[in-house]
Formats: C-alpha cells, sequence, structure tokens
C-alpha cells in the first residue's frame, strides 16, 4: 500500500497517471489510500502538480473545447461546453479527484489569479459542492472565500491605478484597469444560487 503514497522514478505518482488518463482505478487508488496531495517533482516532470492538475489540464486541452472556444470568447460558451454529454466522462473524473485535495479553494484561485479561464471554469464545475459548502461554522464557504480575494486584489488594483493616475500615466491607468475588468468578468465564479447554464448543467 505504502507504493501508492510515493514518486514513481520519473517524479509522479500512480494517481498522477490515473487522471492523465482519466482512468477508472482511480477511484480504487484513493479507495486504498493514493494520496490526492502529492505533488510531482523531478527533472522529467512539470514540477509542483496535483493529480487534480492533471486532469484539469487534460480536461482543458479536449479537443472539443480547443475547437469551440477561444480565449476572449464569452465565458457562458465555455460553460455551456462543459455541460454537453460528451465532456460528462473528464468532467466526472475531475469531480472524484477534486473531492480530496487539502485546500481546493486554493487550488481554483491560482487558476484564476492566473487567469487561466478554462482551467477555472472547469475546477469551478468540478468542485460545487465542495466550494459551496462551508468549510466550518465560523468561516465563508469556498466561494465566498474567493469573492473576498478578488475584492482584496480589486481594491490594490485600484489604488495602484490611482498612484499612476497622480503621476501622469492616466492611459496605462485605463488600460490596467480593463484588463482587469475583463479577467475578472471573464471568469469569476459568483455564490449566488445558479445560473442558466447552472440550470441547465448535466452533473
Amino acid at each position: 500500500m505504502q507504493v501508492l503514497l510515493f514518486s514513481h522514478h520519473f517524479g509522479f505518482a500512480p494517481l498522477h497517471l490515473a487522471a492523465e488518463t482519466f482512468s477508472v482505478d482511480m477511484a480504487k487508488l484513493l479507495r486504498h489510500g493514493a494520496s490526492a496531495n502529492l505533488r510531482t517533482r523531478g527533472e522529467r516532470v512539470i514540477e509542483g502538480l496535483l493529480p487534480l492538475h492533471v486532469a484539469v489540464e487534460n480536461t482543458s486541452m479536449h479537443k472539443y473545447i480547443e475547437d469551440q472556444w477561444a480565449d476572449g470568447d464569452p465565458v457562458d460558451n465555455l460553460i455551456f461546453l462543459l455541460c454537453l454529454p460528451k465532456m460528462k466522462m473528464f468532467l466526472d473524473t475531475t469531480r472524484l479527484i477534486a473531492r480530496h485535495p487539502d485546500n481546493i479553494v486554493d487550488e481554483l484561485w491560482d487558476y484564476i489569479d492566473k487567469k487561466e479561464v478554462v482551467q477555472a471554469a472547469i475546477l469551478l464545475r468540478a468542485a460545487q459542492k465542495q466550494l459551496r459548502d462551508p468549510i466550518d461554522k465560523n468561516t465563508l464557504n469556498g466561494l465566498g472565500i474567493v469573492k473576498r480575494r478578488i475584492g482584496e486584489d480589486l481594491d490594490a488594483t485600484h489604488r495602484e491605478v490611482l498612484a499612476m493616475v497622480k503621476e501622469g500615466k492616466k492611459g496605462k491607468a485605463l488600460k490596467k484597469l480593463k484588463e482587469k475588468d475583463y479577467h475578472y468578468n471573464g471568469g469569476v465564479p459568483s455564490d449566488k444560487s445558479g445560473s442558466q447554464s447552472d440550470a441547465n448543467c448535466l452533473m
């Protein structure tokens, strides 16, 4: 059983391989104690990837998404694509592995912060339950925490923009505001009960 907790000499663990191939063995590995928090390491791999990252990245590179959606397209269209039956197997696999990382909120925020819209949308679809459930009785749920971080990031941007305006860099300040507005309107989750896309999505 201990083999499930250690990386292969190529730098990944059995659960990474199962996530990459969307294998049904993933459930068996998790049931027998495979760690979803083990990260890739070594010169032969991209370091620091969780099995969750592998599943999300491979889903994001699905030919159907690459053919039907491009950066700058409406995000509602992307959500619609992720809700189609042909994407169900990939979302189901990602949903399974998304139940196990220590901090799914940080993983989602990392995608949002890096402007990786497709990956963020995939994880939002796959981890809805974990993100909507309260972490404990004294804290916000996952979506609430992400919303708070977005607010903090926007506040920091506004302070930076005001400083730029004072320095006479109004053009650059306006550009920065537009970029930030596009970033968050292009991939921000909502803690509301749902949208039309949510209602129609095949879970």
